[in-house]
């Protein structure tokens, strides 16, 4: 990951889930490039071929509110699942608190981890410290 910067695709409505990832990825000292999705329409857009990050096929990694609209987060999560090519994009689930039907919801999907509100340094520095073995 040194000559790339880390794509990093959160995907919340929430103000406050964009100012503490800001703030915690620039605490990390990593080269990020953050980007956002306030939904899963938008988010869709990332994964599909005419769309997404400028230069990169997709992110690296997905930081992805479970709470969003409807079954905003399944669908993120499905065509994750499904897309062609290679399996690389980190997916940390974003939740209130440990509740048990969210969690049985994304049982079937690779999730790299989980993180709590309000975020936690220790939480991101092991998601991208994965990164680093690359």
């Amino acid at each position: 990951m040194d000559a790339q910067r880390l794509q990093v695709l959160l995907i919340s409505a929430r103000e406050d889930d964009l100012a503490a990832t800001r703030d915690l990825l620039g605490l990390l000292g990593v080269g990020v490039d953050l980007h956002r999705a306030r939904g899963a329409d938008d988010a869709l857009r990332f994964f599909s071929p005419d769309g997404g990050i400028p230069g990169a096929a997709a992110p690296d990694l997905v930081l992805l509110d479970l709470a969003l609209a409807g079954d905003g987060a399944l669908a993120v999560l499905k065509a994750l699942r499904d897309r062609p090519g290679p399996a690389r994009t980190q997916v940390v689930a974003i939740t209130d608190d440990d509740d048990a039907a969210e969690l049985d919801m994304i049982a079937p999907f690779p999730i790299h981890d989980t993180a709590r509100r309000p975020f936690d340094r220790i939480t991101f520095e092991r998601v991208i410290a994965y990164f680093g073995e690359l």
